[in-house]
């Protein structure tokens, strides 16, 4: 059998999928994190389903991902066509990292950003059939998150590795590492966005929450928590 790989490629395979499936994903990332960027975009970021958002209705397409920056000036980042800026978020101060290139002082930032893209999100990516997040620090292996999400319901899904009634009310949540929602999920999440302040809790313990008081609130069906592992190396 012919092996088609070369050396170094880093181009997956095309993926087929029983029904349309089109993911907006989000990373927040500081500002002067180029170089990690540029290690998604010269990976995953390639394979051929991974498209820019401008290419949301050509066949195929399957990913479309984004940075998240808070209020910078378009001169201080890279210039490229995957970059949202969050003008209401400011950017944290003195930001540092330590001996490792860890960043250290930049977790209220990422916090912050977190309720304005969702409510961005869902209101504009209207042909978006998932709406996720992951952090700087997770290189997801997209082929078995597709198949999850191709074979789970195609309504109220919140997917992610989830937390067992933890957090700061016991409420559990999906580790902010990774986690996608369909967009039915956010109807009535609005209403409760601004209940915590979202840059002295983490905000994935905050969405789970948030979710917790959408079932109980009796806006619509429960949604449906998918827990999957392996799917993401997460650093962390």
């Amino acid at each position: 059998m012919h092996f088609s790989c070369p050396c170094g490629s880093v181009i997956g395979p095309a993926i087929h999928t029983s029904r349309i499936l089109q993911l907006f994903i989000a990373i927040p990332t500081p500002r002067f994190q180029c170089h990690l960027r540029n290690t998604h975009r010269k990976t995953w970021m390639t394979y051929p389903y991974v498209c820019p958002l401008q290419d949301s209705e050509k066949p195929g397409c399957h990913v479309f991902p984004v940075f998240l920056y808070a209020s910078v000036a378009t001169d201080d980042i890279e210039q490229c066509d995957d970059s949202i800026i969050l003008h209401d978020v400011p950017e944290a101060a003195n930001a540092t990292t330590n001996k490792f290139g860890v960043v250290k002082t930049t977790w209220a930032e990422g916090n912050a950003k977190t309720p304005i893209w969702l409510r961005m999100a869902f209101r504009n990516m209207t042909w978006a059939t998932h709406i996720g997040k992951h952090d700087m620090d997770t290189f997801p292996f997209w082929p078995l998150i597709l198949q999850d999400l191709d074979e789970s319901p195609q309504e109220n899904v919140f997917y992610g590795r989830r937390m067992s009634r933890g957090g700061f009310n016991g409420r559990g949540g999906m580790y902010g590492e990774f986690y996608i929602m369909t967009p039915d999920v956010f109807k009535c999440l609005d209403t409760f966005l601004y209940k915590y302040h979202w840059g002295s809790k983490p905000e994935d313990q905050i969405v789970g929450t948030l979710l917790w008081y959408r079932n109980t609130s009796g806006c619509g069906p429960r949604a449906t928590w998918v827990a999957v592992q392996k799917r993401w190396h997460h650093v962390r």
